[in-house]
């Protein structure tokens, strides 16, 4: 049942005509494929002129950056109006200050000090030339998110459980980092370790300066707080959803179309509540529409996690938690052996929640309470989505979201990673 359908399509539509778009990808690297990590990034930035490759076509996205090319990066990304010129090998600032241009990338070393991204201390002349370690990025992005942009981010507690080389961080570095963390622009390797004294590579440097350009492309700001503490200290790989399948609404369709997850199967409609998953034939099976219940009946399945509720939100609660318990049982019915996965209601936006109407933080937390109970009493799963996707005001942030509930596709990657290091 692993299709993609028509829906899929005009969903993907939808999104690509509501959300602000990146350039089209007209650059073309030998070492730059799609499905790689830095692709997206490493594409986007070239076709805005901000990177390059080398004359073979290659981009050598694992070569390391220097303190220069870094900083000449970040200055033509986020500032490059303010790039001193440089005139008969001078650089002038303005009518105050002039250098000698005795490097290349003097001018953008000048532009990083004068605007406050870098001190001497920290960043020699010296040094320009040597390869930056992801320690000196991090004073980076922390001085540009504080000196460009005036914000300066506190991380949620419980972050030093999360970067699992948290006390191998030299004290000097270890705000910098945490608050890099916190502006969604960091995370580490796949263990989880930040690996703060190896060279910046080239890949990693472009999808750093892709979440400062395109904020919906950051990464979770809360996943590391008591709330959202992992529990699965080895995340579980793609394989380990070979067996399931994912059962809900238009946000299981966005999971399916944009979160690279192929493994599992997908039975969704768009605007289904649970009211209607028994009785409302939506889902084309074989030629025919089926309801999405007699969809789930078609495999053996061993893992069944469910995305509803947000269509719901008009209803009362006692309502819900009848019908969602009625849709439990029957599931047990027809999947006996299968683990059933209840994913809380995700957030919405504030400007969503105060708009008036159903959609309220306030109606989404009652009927998350519902969830939890039928989970307790039912023996499923419950998967707390909305604890992951919420800020520190339990909203949705604004730039994960193009109407104020649906996810941007950036997003519906991180959904899947929060399960893969969630679900056991």
């Amino acid at each position: 049942m692993k299709r993609r359908t028509k829906a899929a399509v005009v969903l993907l539509i939808i999104m690509l005509m509501l959300i602000p778009t990146t350039p089209l990808y007209a650059a073309n690297y030998s070492d730059v494929r799609v499905g790689f990590w830095y692709y997206d990034a490493v594409m986007t930035l070239s076709n805005l002129s901000v990177i390059d490759g080398f004359p073979d076509g290659s981009f050598k996205p694992d070569a390391p950056l220097t303190v220069g090319q870094f900083l000449k990066l970040v200055a033509v990304a986020m500032y490059p109006r303010d790039i001193p010129e440089v005139i008969d090998g001078e650089i002038y600032y303005d009518e105050e200050y002039s250098f000698p241009a005795d490097h290349w990338a003097s001018q953008f070393y000048y532009a990083a000090l004068f605007k406050g991204m870098i001190t001497r201390d920290e960043f020699p002349l010296e040094q320009i030339d040597a390869e930056i370690t992801r320690y000196q990025m991090s004073i980076v992005l922390h001085n540009l998110q504080k000196n460009i942009f005036g914000i300066v981010n506190t991380p949620a507690e419980g972050l030093e459980n999360y970067i699992m080389d948290y006390g191998r961080i030299p004290e000097k570095y270890l705000g910098y980092v945490c608050s890099a963390y916190a502006s969604g622009l960091l995370q580490g390797d796949e263990n989880q370790n930040f690996n703060g004294d190896q060279p910046l590579t080239r890949a990693q440097g472009a999808t750093v300066l892709m979440r400062l350009i395109y904020p919906a492309t950051r990464l979770p700001t809360n996943f590391w707080s008591d709330t959202q503490a992992v529990d699965n200290p080895k995340p579980v790989t793609d394989e380990w959803f070979s067996d399931a399948v994912f059962f809900g609404n238009s946000l299981v369709g966005g999971l399916m179309s944009f979160s690279g997850l192929e493994t599992p199967d997908y039975i969704y409609k768009n605007g289904i509540s649970v009211f209607q998953v028994s009785n409302y034939e939506c889902f084309p099976y074989e030629g025919k529409n089926v309801t999405l219940m007699d969809a789930l009946s078609k495999n053996s399945y061993k893992k069944i996690l469910i995305e509803l509720g947000v269509n719901e939100l008009g209803y009362k609660p006692t309502q819900f938690y009848a019908e969602y318990t009625t849709m439990i049982l029957d599931m047990k019915k027809l999947q006996p052996g299968a683990t059933i996965y209840i994913q809380t209601i995700l957030p919405v936006t504030e400007a969503k929640s105060n708009s008036g109407g159903s959609f309220s933080i306030d109606r989404i937390i009652a009927f998350n309470n519902e969830l939890k109970k039928i989970a307790a009493e039912q023996n499923c799963v419950l998967v707390d989505t909305y604890s992951f996707f919420a800020d520190q005001n339990g909203y949705l942030p604004a730039s994960y979201s193009y109407d104020g509930i649906h996810l941007v596709p950036y997003c519906y990657e991180l959904w899947v990673n929060f399960l893969k290091k969630t679900l056991i």
